[in-house]
């Protein structure tokens, strides 16, 4: 269990939800949580209100949604239960590996990590048994689950497991307002996008030119970002322009009852369904908690406030903690070391302090709730790299306003002659600073090794900014498995009987990259077997190879990383091509060493 305070971190990008939800659809209703100097769990009600829980209270139970809430058992799985006060036990002796929330009539359970996904009604009984090629999926959202499968296509099931949209496409997310938006990618790795009803009948094709979209619709607006200029503006359910930002805002995010909040230099501030400025941008944070009131935030202290921005009197507290459905605030007012929970239209504070509570963001709404099956190796997920199979990673500790503002792009000057023998880069620098190369050769060779330790660490620390510099405007990202054969004129570099990989384009891999790297929580990338090769012929021109090994949350791989350099423009170094081929392919021998692609690969002349 983590402190509330981490919780915080996790919850700060509070505007995800949309503007309104189908009533049909359950919410949060208690919250696991402890009292001062309690060791025992209980759950508090959205009313405030505390409920017993079975048992002697030493397991934290999950929260409870739609009147329903698991708890793990003697046998160490998890137990449905309920808040009917006439039921004290589970419902169902039966144990699950995982139960997730009832925000439908049923919910996704894993027997096991490795079994098949099932749907249980409220009784714990299994209403459907999903096919064993859905690897990946999400919980219930406008009557759909969105599915990813063994072919590397996202589709949709309903409440009652049938397929409600075929898995047929290369991006997916899930559905808000009666829309999800879904991808699917040419010959070239370009990505076209639409909107799709639940149905999966295509209701709006969506040009992005080079845009970043948001996640999906909130109070019929969907948020993007020009990738080139920053520019941030909003598309309407018909994909025309609904208003266009000025740049002087460096990041715009989801409504949230009818208002946005905006970033600024200077600070946050709200903007309303037709672009204008409703609480001008001074503030450090703000959240939009309900129709009638704001919270506004200055030099750490929270203001409840008007929507048109004017704070109210004797309403401050030190920490927000999560806005909760309800709309519920849990926060720790000034002076005090509990935490209150408050009504937020009201602004009143319950009577009951707590020491912890729980607040699991995709109990919140805030993040999709994901299922995973724990695929044994010779089972594993396609080798499509990292960007097929984890549609929505978790939040990062960046604050939801940060979270889009572009960073300085550097990278460490590293001291070369003091590298470890067990450093991956290790054989390289002693080259380096050998002293035996030629001095341009020994500096580009210094820069590589620089920018590729930053390149390493870009992936743990999500450092997009980095990324988009260093791969030049007509980079070749080629991955995955040999699907086809292309022709050189549709690539430029590769001879015709080499081609045989998914070629994608830059903005296509940097933004499904960008996706990833909000909804992943962790990220972590080792290298071994270094090396770098000079062109033979061709001026500034530089190979490296290196076995990388990729881990996060849901998906691990083991490849063979390529990356062509060019240093031809002195001051501003880039990469025109990047490979990733699988250690181990499936259904097939590992890769042989001659397999493996590297700079004498690619026609560069």
């Amino acid at each position: 269990m983590k402190h509330p305070v981490t919780i915080l971190l996790i919850l700060a990008a509070c505007l995800l939800g949309s503007c309104s939800r189908p009533t049909s659809e359950a919410e949060a209703e208690a919250y696991a949580c402890r009292l001062p100097g309690e060791r025992r769990w209980t759950l508090v009600t959205r009313e405030g209100d505390l409920l017993p829980l079975p048992g002697d209270g030493h397991t934290e139970p999950g929260t409870v949604v739609g009147g329903m809430y698991a708890l793990r058992g003697a046998d160490s799985l998890m137990h449905l239960h309920t808040t009917d006060p006439h039921r004290t036990t589970g419902i169902s002796p039966r144990g699950f590996h995982r139960i997730g929330y009832f925000f439908d009539r049923v919910a996704i359970a894993q027997s096991t990590p490795l079994t098949p996904f099932e749907l249980i009604d409220r009784q714990g009984n299994t209403r459907a048994t999903l096919p064993d090629d859905i690897i990946l999926m999400h919980g219930f959202s406008c009557g759909r689950a969105l599915v990813y499968t063994r072919s590397g296509k996202y589709g949709y099931i309903d409440s009652d497991g049938h397929m409600a949209v075929a898995p047929r496409w290369d991006y997916a997310s899930d559905f808000r307002e009666g829309l999800a938006l879904v991808g699917q990618a040419d010959s070239a790795g370009r990505m076209a996008y639409c909107f799709i009803d639940c149905d999966g009948t295509r209701r709006t094709d969506v040009d992005t030119h080079g845009a970043l979209l948001g996640e999906g619709f909130s109070c019929g607006l969907l948020d993007c970002r020009q990738a080139d200029t920053g520019t941030s503006f909003y598309l309407t359910t018909e994909g025309k322009t609904a208003f266009v930002l000025p740049d002087s805002i460096l990041a715009a995010f989801p409504f949230r009852e009818g208002l946005a909040v905006v970033r600024t230099r200077r600070g946050a501030g709200l903007i309303d369904t037709q672009g204008q400025i409703v609480i001008t941008p001074e503030w450090d944070d703000i959240r939009v908690v309900h129709a009638e009131r704001v919270l506004l935030c200055k030099k750490g202290i929270w203001h409840a406030a008007s929507p048109g921005g004017k704070p109210e009197s004797g309403t401050t507290f030190d920490s927000l903690l999560a806005v909760a459905p309800g709309p519920i605030l849990f926060v720790r007012p000034s002076g005090e070391k509990g935490i209150r929970l408050v009504d937020a239209r009201t602004m009143e504070s319950g009577s009951i302090a707590l020491d912890t509570v729980s607040l699991p963001a995709a109990a919140l709404r805030l993040e999709p709730e994901v299922f995973v099956r724990n695929m044994r190796r010779e089972q594993a997920v396609p080798t499509d790299t990292a960007q097929k199979t984890k549609p929505q990673p978790a939040p990062e500790t960046r604050t939801e306003a940060e979270d889009d503002l572009p960073r300085r792009v550097t990278y460490r000057e590293s001291d070369w002659t003091q590298v470890a023998r067990d450093n991956p880069f290790y054989a390289e620098a002693v080259k380096v600073v050998s002293g035996r190369l030629e001095e341009t050769d020994a500096a580009r060779r210094r820069t590589i090794l620089n920018y590729m330790e930053h390149l390493r660490t870009a992936y743990t620390t999500k450092d997009i900014d980095f990324l988009r510099q260093l791969f030049s405007e007509r980079a070749l990202i080629i991955v995955g498995t040999v699907i086809e054969t292309s022709s050189r004129e549709e690539t430029g570099y590769l001879p015709h009987r080499q081609v045989v990989y998914n070629v994608k384009s830059k903005q296509a891999y940097l933004s499904r990259l960008a996706e990833l790297f909000r909804k992943n929580k962790h990220i972590d990338v080792e290298f071994s077997g270094f090396q770098i090769m000079r062109h033979p012929t061709v001026e500034g021109l530089y190979g490296v190879n290196v076995r990388q090994h990729y881990d996060s949350d849901i998906y691990s791989d083991d490849g063979y990383l390529f990356l062509l350099w060019d240093f031809r423009d002195p001051t501003a170094p880039q990469i025109h091509v990047r490979t990733w081929q699988p250690a181990f392919p499936e259904g097939q021998p590992p890769l042989e060493e001659d397999e493996v692609l590297n700079i004498s690969s690619f026609n560069l002349q």
